[in-house]
């Protein structure tokens, strides 16, 4: 049987010009640009993208993405939301709220943040995740919080606080990267694959003998393993190259992986 994996692509690559000395793609020009250049029908916004922009502006956003054929699912933010931070939590509750507003204006099912939890403070996480998510329902958006080696690098410690907080409104996003980072690349996936929304394909770079760092093929074994069937977002984290050229190349090794040929018409 086919695997259901559907590719998308995280948008952060296009904060950058596609080529050396040119001007990076329009903001309304992404969907279209995702969709022409890579065949792509999911975008994973980031919110630096859209930060500063009008509710109008969004609108126009996800009319495009909509006309292209490439939806806007998921409004991401790298920088952490502090969801302990006090007994009320009122701060990161409205972080939230805020970014349960734009992700509506542009049509995106979820947002995704990282946050930092301790063992000291993870029942005030969990208490002000709770608030947040009954602000996020308002708008029709789910909360998926992302692991981070710098914020949440246990696996476990994420699932345990997803499992606390329960409802069909929380999940995980977790990634390759963040995964290889808690020392069980495989055993991190299938711990938390069966949370999410969304997964992100950490691309870093490619040698001669496959992608740096990470086993691909491992990774997508251990996604469907555990019999995963949502998003698979392409992230480019490289430094250097022609990062247009590398997610084509990340596309074309992770379809093999999952088990489809890519569609040439």
């Amino acid at each position: 049987m086919q695997s259901q994996i559907t590719l998308t692509l995280n948008a952060s690559c296009l904060l950058h010009a596609p080529k050396r000395g040119g001007t990076p793609v329009a903001l309304m020009d992404i969907p279209e640009f995702v969709s022409q250049e890579f065949g792509l029908r999911g975008i994973q916004l980031p919110v630096e993208l859209v930060r500063g922009r009008t509710l109008r502006e969004m609108e126009e956003l996800r009319h495009n993405a909509d006309k292209a054929g490439c939806p806007l699912l998921v409004l991401s933010q790298d920088d952490p939301v502090d969801l302990g931070a006090s007994t009320d939590g009122r701060d990161g509750v409205a972080r939230l709220a805020a970014l349960g507003s734009a992700a509506r204006h542009l049509g995106c099912g979820h947002v995704a943040v990282r946050t930092v939890a301790s063992s000291e403070s993870a029942d005030a996480v969990i208490s002000c995740a709770k608030r947040a998510i009954e602000m996020l329902r308002k708008n029709d958006v789910g909360l998926l919080l992302r692991s981070g080696k710098a914020t949440m690098p246990d696996p476990a410690s994420l699932a345990d606080i997803i499992r606390r907080i329960g409802g069909f409104h929380i999940g995980a996003m977790p990634s390759f990267a963040d995964s290889h980072a808690s020392g069980d690349l495989a055993g991190a996936i299938r711990l938390l694959a069966p949370y999410s929304h969304l997964v992100e394909a950490t691309i870093i770079g490619f040698g001669k003998s496959g992608h740096e760092k990470w086993d691909l093929q491992e990774a997508v074994e251990a996604l469907r393993g555990v019999g995963y069937m949502s998003l698979l977002s392409i992230d480019w984290r490289g430094a250097k190259g022609d990062w247009v050229a590398m997610v084509h190349r990340a596309k074309s090794e992770l379809l093999a992986a999952i088990g489809r040929e890519e569609q040439v018409a």
